[in-house]
C-alpha cells in the first residue's frame, strides 16, 4: 500500500510512463483531465510537475486487475528471474481471490472505472456484482460500458493502450471516442 500511494501522491507515475506516446499513463492522465474539462493534450513526464494541471491528479485511484503482477509484467520489469519460482506461481494462485472488481467498489465507491486489459476475463472481475453490458462496435468491438446495479459506477472496459496502433488510433483520438460516445 505504502509503495502504490508513494506511487500516485508523489507523482512517480511521471518517470514510470517514460515519455511513451501510447503509454498507460499517457493515457490515464489525459482521459482524467479530458473528464475535468481539459482538452488540450498533455505530455506525461517530469515536465507535469510544472503544470497547471497536477492538482487534477490527486482525485483518482489506481488498481490493477490482478492482486499480483502477471509473469509478463514482471518479465518487461526484468524482475521474473530474480524471483522464486514456485512460490510466485503458489501465490499467484491463492491471490486469484483477490482479482475481483467488488473488493475496490466496497472500499472506495468510484463513479467511474476503466479498464485497459481485454485480456482478463470479465465474468471472474465482476464476479458477485450485478450489472448490464453495452457492447459497442468502437475499436473493433473493443470498448465496452459496464453498468453496476447495485453501485453508482460506470465502467469502461476496453484494451490497453499499446494496442491502439493496432487499432489505427493514438491516445487523444480514442479519449475522443471515450468521452464522445461512452461517457454520459
Amino acid at each position: 500500500m505504502e509503495d502504490n500511494s508513494a506511487f500516485l501522491w508523489e507523482h512517480e507515475y511521471l518517470f514510470y510512463n517514460n515519455k511513451a506516446s501510447v503509454g498507460f499513463w499517457t493515457l490515464v492522465v489525459n482521459l482524467h483531465l479530458r473528464m475535468k474539462g481539459i482538452k488540450d493534450p498533455v505530455k506525461v513526464d517530469t515536465s507535469f510537475y510544472d503544470s497547471e494541471y497536477l492538482e487534477l491528479m490527486n482525485d483518482f485511484g489506481y488498481g490493477n486487475t490482478n492482486a499480483i503482477e502477471v509473469k509478463e509484467s514482471l518479465q518487461n520489469q526484468g524482475l521474473w528471474n530474480s524471483l522464486d519460482i514456485p512460490k510466485y506461481l503458489q501465490i499467484k494462485d491463492k491471490s486469484t481471490q483477490l482479482d475481483k472488481l467488488k473488493h475496490t467498489l466496497d472500499a472506495y465507491h468510484p463513479d467511474i472505472v476503466s479498464i485497459f486489459n481485454w485480456t482478463t476475463d470479465h465474468e471472474k472481475f465482476l464476479e458477485g456484482l450485478r450489472y448490464t453490458v453495452q457492447k459497442t462496435n468502437l475499436v473493433q468491438g473493443h470498448l465496452w460500458v459496464i453498468k453496476l446495479l447495485d453501485y453508482n459506477t460506470q465502467i469502461i472496459w476496453t484494451l490497453h493502450p499499446r494496442g491502439l496502433p493496432y487499432n489505427h488510433l493514438n491516445v487523444h483520438k480514442f479519449i475522443d471516442i471515450i468521452t464522445t460516445h461512452v461517457l454520459f
